[in-house]
């Protein structure tokens, strides 16, 4: 080998990444949303289920009549027992 001489090997790289239309890419993900859309449904039923039940209890004891007398009679009952001294 001469001095000053140098070789050069080149070596073509093969790419393995894909190049993905978004036609395809549109097509690859719809399984995975249609999933996520019903996972995401079933949860949000739930929780709607569960707030719909405590509203519905939380109106019930503010506006049932029954609840309503009973105060009233405990609010009657505690003045008279112990009225306020001012």
């Amino acid at each position: 080998m001469n001095i000053g001489e140098t070789t050069a090997t080149a070596k073509t790289l093969i790419s393995e990444v894909m190049v993905v239309s978004p036609s395809v890419f549109e097509e690859q993900c719809k399984q995975p949303v249609a999933i996520m859309n019903a996972v995401t449904m079933l949860v949000m039923m739930a929780v709607h289920f569960i707030s719909m039940y405590a509203l519905f209890i939380k109106l019930e004891k503010i506006f049932n009549p029954t609840r309503i007398a009973v105060k009233i009679r405990q609010s009657k009952f505690s003045r008279r027992v112990a009225p306020c001294r001012e």
